[in-house]
């Protein structure tokens, strides 16, 4: 008898006599225990293709029960009403056999696609989220929709494992070798993140047929292994095909401030040094540069030199003196709006905590904090938060209209979550995002590279300069 069974993440595939080569894709034998195994993954491809061969097996890999289970949403629940765009978005999604990739801009309502599809696929639901912010969120959102006793949460600590599951990444890789079994339906918010290697596992580790990932930007190079392990890209709606309907009008002005005379020697002796080992190293591709000095430091002085002065130069510009000059001219000049502040470190985000007396939430700030300084942002208790990256992903806050960037990296992807805090809708909203960069240094450079995001195409949005 052929038999189907789930072991840590793999499926073992037993009682089988076909010659190797005609095995599905990705089996290979296991010789310590006589039969064949693959990726968790391939269980829906195996079980295809023994039903092809009319060939009788045990299923003793699925741990759930695979018939359709109706969600009903609650009495008076509009939180499943679709926009036309949404409309399409699950219809494509449908139409790869419930399998693939949904990309739309922040603020456009991608959780509303999930829950949709969580209603028609009607299986045990597993939604794997990056942070604990998402994950409440995604708690409190499922909870306020759907009419169910439970719902499970497995991260920070807890471990309540229920026929539909909010899990962070950190958890499901240390868990989907154990749990990979319970769920028919897999849904990844923010799939981008399953581009590294250690989070793409969670996604090989679980026999889930049904997939589904949410992002809000699309990035063609990782491409070819989402679409083997989540499915195809099934919908993409461009951030300014919704500008001014479901999402904010928004401008995007760019301010040039020069470093202090002082700021400007110390940055010219760290950006000399830096360039030093690059002078022996002209053939480097730039793509590469910072993976090459990590690998040289140990054994080149000139390498860990270059490190120490890029770190200092960075330092040097996101704390350069004009710029929070700037920042203060511009809280006064909106005093009314919730504003955001983005830095790229959390040692600046603090240093402005303390200048403006203003709350700063960075990745040591705990849960419980965090949620009661947005909900006092949300409240207009307060008038602005400043972070460093936590805040680029996932939260909710429609109040907020002014977004203002003193420090980060060139990804496209960091610049359109961070615009994408600004953008939900509001009546008349006009959102403002700020970049403020020091002139003459590798920040304008990674300005440029920002600005290569969908969000300064076409007539998205108004973009200036001063």
């Amino acid at each position: 008898m052929i038999t189907l069974s789930f072991d840590q993440g793999t499926i073992l595939l037993q009682g089988i006599e076909q010659p190797f080569h005609a095995l599905p894709t990705g089996f290979i034998h296991d010789d310590r225990i006589g039969c064949f195994r693959s990726e968790a993954f391939r269980y829906r491809e195996v079980v295809l293709w023994l039903r092809q061969r009319n060939l009788e097996y045990s299923d003793l890999a699925r741990k759930y029960d695979p018939a359709r289970r109706p969600l009903s949403p609650k009495s008076g629940s509009n939180s499943i009403r679709l926009f036309d765009y949404q409309k399409e978005a699950i219809t494509a999604w449908r139409g790869m056999d419930q399998r693939g990739i949904v990309v739309l801009p922040t603020g456009s309502g991608k959780t509303v696609v999930a829950l949709k599809s969580m209603a028609i696929a009607g299986r045990p639901t597993l939604i794997i989220v990056p942070t604990i912010d998402l994950m409440n969120q995604w708690y409190n959102r499922l909870t306020d929709t759907f009419d169910i006793d439970e719902i499970g949460i497995i991260g920070q600590g807890l471990f309540d494992l229920r026929d539909i599951t909010v899990i962070t990444y950190h958890s499901a890789y240390s868990r989907m070798g154990v749990i990979g079994d319970r769920f028919g339906f897999l849904i990844f918010d923010e799939v981008h993140h399953l581009a590294a290697p250690e989070w793409s596992e969670i996604a090989r580790l679980s026999i889930a047929p049904f997939r589904l990932g949410l992002t809000a930007t699309c990035d063609p190079r990782h491409s070819g292994e989402l679409n083997e392990i989540i499915g195809p890209l099934a919908y993409w709606k461009p951030l300014r095909e919704l500008t001014g309907k479901r999402l904010a009008e928004y401008e995007i002005i760019r301010l040039s401030v020069d470093l202090l005379p002082e700021e400007r020697r110390k940055y010219d002796r760290e950006q000399a040094a830096h360039l030093a080992f690059w002078k022996r190293h002209k053939d480097q591709e730039a793509e590469s540069r910072l993976e090459m000095l990590l690998r040289m430091r140990a054994r080149a002085p000139l390498a860990r030199r270059a490190i120490v002065a890029w770190q200092r130069m960075r330092r040097i510009i996101a704390g350069a003196e004009a710029k929070l000059e700037m920042l203060g001219e511009l809280f006064d000049q909106h005093s009314g709006d919730r504003t955001i502040v983005f830095t790229a470190n959390n040692e600046t985000a603090y240093g402005i905590s303390q200048r403006f007396l203003i709350p700063a939430i960075t990745h040591q700030t705990n849960a419980r904090e965090r949620k009661m300084i947005l909900d006092r942002f949300e409240a207009g208790q307060y008038k602005a938060v400043v972070t460093s990256r936590v805040l680029n992903e996932g939260i909710d806050v429609p109040e907020a209209k002014v977004a203002i960037i003193l420090g980060g990296s060139g990804s496209t992807r960091e610049h359109t979550q961070r615009l994408g805090r600004i953008l939900r809708k509001r009546a008349d909203k006009l959102a403002i995002l700020y970049e403020i960069v020091a002139r003459g240094t590798i920040e304008a450079r990674i300005s440029r590279q920002r600005r290569q995001t969908e969000a300064y195409a076409g007539r998205a949005g108004k973009i200036s300069r001063r």
